[in-house]
């Protein structure tokens, strides 16, 4: 995923807004991770250092904390929060009361996320 994030970064759009989001397919810290093995700090790591090296924020949400579930309950469920939206600070400033919403889980593993601006 590092050659991802490289990517990513090389779109970064400078004064203008920017907020990108979806399935990241990697988790942010320990707390975003719910049952299963421990989770990579590797992973974490160039993750993180992808967002605070392209000067991101993550959106604040509404609904359950975890986006992606591997249908199992009881010992053998594993969750983790996989989605999510980000933006730049100029992201931000424009759309000061942008929210994610996190939808129950239906048709797929994953719970859709809808960004909404009242």
């Amino acid at each position: 995923r590092q050659l991802l994030w490289h990517d990513l970064s090389t779109f970064y759009p400078g004064s203008k807004p920017w907020l990108i989001g979806g399935d990241f397919n990697t988790i942010s810290k320990p707390s975003k991770k719910c049952g299963g093995r421990p989770y990579s700090n590797k992973s974490m790591d160039h993750f993180n250092s992808f967002i605070a090296n392209s000067i991101l924020l993550e959106i604040s949400f509404l609904g359950d904390q975890y986006t992606w579930g591997n249908n199992n309950a009881g010992p053998k469920r594993i969750c983790l929060r996989l989605d999510r939206l980000l933006s730049n600070l100029v992201g931000s400033l424009a759309f000061l009361n942008l929210k994610v919403v996190h939808k129950p889980i239906i048709l797929s593993d994953h719970c859709p996320i809808v960004a909404i601006s009242p």
